[in-house]
């Protein structure tokens, strides 16, 4: 609607400008000076052909009219050529619009996409592998439940026993050197050791048999009936190992009795 009404003012403007120059009356003030010149026949300097005129207004008329139809049709041309371009234009943007329906591939029937088929075959192939990839995920997620229980296992074992090997071991041992007690600083450090040894072993997965009971000690747990010889004062001197003599030695030398249930080696050191 503006394109018309814009080609229409176009079309009119210099038409209408053109009439009224074309239509302007001479200044009543001049009197008769103005009537004797138009009645002058001989066109004489200064005066004015009445049939001129009026030839000027017909012309004037006539333009006017020719420039009003011009104007109308070409505004009727440009609105049936933009008609005719924006249907163009909505129906090739209707024709690249993809429907919901298409959406869905029909396995009964080949969908070409570009240069390349995707047949029903193909379809059931990819149903195939997205159900094994949902197989998989569900076994990553129990894997991923069981690693979080096995987690909680650890971190749970953990805190336990290193609190406990704060108050049986550390603990102790800063008391003996506050003290400077050599009896009490030997009897902890061979401790410290043996608990170490079998801590380390068990997380590595290097457990020994007499690595349990120690963690259990450790751990306030009850102790297992376990195959660990027992040295005390009764021991003959030929059945102590050497690896264990020397420790037996050290302990005698410093009054001790021994080290409770704490296993060194696979030998449990007490009532010495």
């Amino acid at each position: 609607m503006k394109r018309i009404i814009f080609i229409l003012i176009l079309g009119l403007t210099p038409w209408i400008g053109f009439s009224q120059d074309t239509t302007h009356q001479p200044d009543t003030n001049s009197g008769d000076t103005v009537q004797q010149d138009i009645v002058n026949d001989h066109g004489e300097a200064g005066g004015i052909d009445a049939n001129e005129i009026a030839n000027n207004n017909k012309d004037a008329i006539s333009g006017l009219w020719t420039g009003l139809i011009g104007g109308t049709i070409g505004a009727v041309l440009m609105l049936g050529i933009t008609s005719y371009f924006n249907s163009r234009k909505k129906k090739t943007q209707e024709e690249q619009r993809i429907p919901d329906s298409k959406l869905f591939i029909d396995e009964s029937v080949e969908v070409k996409s570009g240069n390349k088929e995707i047949s029903a075959a193909d379809v059931k192939k990819l149903k195939a592998e997205i159900k094994d990839l949902k197989l998989k995920l569900e076994e990553a997620k129990n894997e991923t439940t069981a690693y979080k229980k096995n987690l909680d296992v650890y971190t749970d074992f953990d805190q336990k026993y290193y609190n406990e090997a704060f108050r049986k071991l550390i603990s102790p041992m800063n008391d003996a050197m506050e003290k400077g007690s050599r009896k009490e600083i030997i009897e902890t450090l061979l401790k410290i050791m043996s608990h170490f040894s079998s801590l380390t072993r068990y997380k590595i997965a290097k457990k020994q048999a007499y690595d349990e009971p120690n963690m259990q000690y450790l751990m306030n747990q009850r102790m297992k009936n376990d195959a660990a010889v027992e040295i005390d004062s009764n021991t003959p001197v030929d059945k102590i190992p050497k690896n264990i003599k020397v420790l037996v030695d050290l302990l005698s030398e410093q009054s001790s009795t021994g080290l409770d249930e704490s296993i060194i080696s696979g030998y449990k050191i007490k009532n010495l």
